[in-house]
């Protein structure tokens, strides 16, 4: 693939008016599901780290948890977009309403966690591996054992992607028939499906240059779809699969979308953002 070279210095060039200042969200029952397009993403500010949510622009941004104690990290929505769960205090998952009214503790420790397809069950670490579980904590079961992390349920539900830091695997959704994907250069992490399954993104590189890849799910078609010279972290589909949002640390970091195939242009929408989740 041709890549579009987008240094670092030119993604300063590239900022949007971003996700400053921004609405606190409010308590309410019975939440409805969020407006289609959101992104939902972890701030890291003077007040902590907590969660809020952007347009696919960078407006309309809203603090959900901001003035909680502790902290709030690692979000995901739901399929139907009236929950999120989350980690609490880097430990405890939990789900809220889109709103960030209402949190309630699983009662499980673990991070990343992932909603299966149809909402029912939740994929997350856990201190030895990848374990699942009903939505409201119930029935956790251990599926892998063994260094894993960043769990992502393929679009039917049949599959798990997770990564070790170096590959990354795929195994069915009980744990069996665990299988390498990819590795790519010396970090190989963050795997991500495209809403229909027809491919996976993820991040490779040599640290402290880590780029944006997608592959087929049979690790086939490894491509790489940015030239940043920039540690890519976290990363986002779009809803349509047009869109990949994704976060950059370091020096300038922030949350970026780019068009998934193209790498260009890249657009920033927020400062100090980490582990986007793209509304369904």
């Amino acid at each position: 693939m041709k890549a579009t070279r987008i240094t670092v210095g030119l993604l300063l060039t590239l900022l949007l008016a971003g996700c400053g200042g921004g609405s606190v969200g409010t308590s309410g029952a019975a939440a409805g599901p969020v407006a289609a397009g959101r992104l939902l993403f972890e701030v890291h500010d003077s007040g902590g780290t907590h969660l809020a949510t952007c347009d696919g622009a960078g407006g309309q941004f809203t603090y959900l948890t901001y003035g909680a104690t502790g902290s709030e990290t690692e979000p995901a929505w739901s399929p139907d977009g009236r929950r999120i769960v989350f980690v609490k205090d880097g430990a405890t998952l939990y789900t809220m309403s889109a709103d960030g009214s209402g949190p309630v503790s699983l009662g499980l420790s673990g991070a990343y966690p992932a909603w299966s397809p149809d909402g029912a069950r939740l994929a997350y670490e856990s201190a030895t591996g990848i374990a699942t579980a009903q939505k409201n904590g119930a029935d956790a079961q251990q599926i892998y054992t063994g260094t894993a992390h960043h769990p992502a349920w393929s679009p039917d539900g049949t599959q798990l992607a997770f990564d070790n830091g170096r590959q990354i695997y795929l195994m069915h959704a009980d744990g069996s028939n665990v299988r390498m994907l990819a590795a790519v250069l010396n970090v190989t992490a963050h795997p991500v499906w495209r809403p229909d399954g027809a491919l996976l993104a993820f991040t490779a590189g040599v640290p402290p240059i880590v780029e944006l890849w997608t592959m087929t799910p049979d690790g086939g078609n490894q491509t790489q779809r940015t030239i940043l010279g920039a540690s890519v972290d976290s990363l986002t589909w779009s809803p349509d699969g047009a869109q990949l949002a994704f976060c950059v640390t370091g020096t300038p970091g922030g949350l970026y979308t780019i068009p998934a195939l193209t790498g260009a242009p890249v657009i920033r929408l927020a400062l100090n953002a980490l582990n986007p989740s793209w509304a369904p």
